[in-house]
């Protein structure tokens, strides 16, 4: 006959092989959701990327780049 010791063993490692993937996976779904409503958060912010970029009209390139601040040369040209 088994001894009780290992029979409680084999039970509380059978629990963690069958629970474990299932909570592993609550977490990860939650901490999923929890970055989706960031992204969405950010998204709202984003008024001048709200359009797809290839549609921009040649006012908006200029707004993203001023708000952006890339590639101004060190005279500051004004044509950005």
């Amino acid at each position: 006959m088994l001894n009780v010791g290992l029979i409680i063993a084999a039970a509380v490692l059978a629990i963690y092989l069958i629970l474990g993937p299932i909570v592993l996976l609550g977490f990860y779904a939650f901490f999923d959701r929890m970055a989706e409503k960031d992204d969405m958060d950010q998204r709202k912010k984003t008024s001048a990327l709200d359009k797809d970029p290839d549609l921009w009209s040649s006012r908006d390139v200029r707004q993203y780049l001023k708000k952006t601040r890339r590639y101004q040369s060190k005279g500051h040209d004004e044509r950005f």
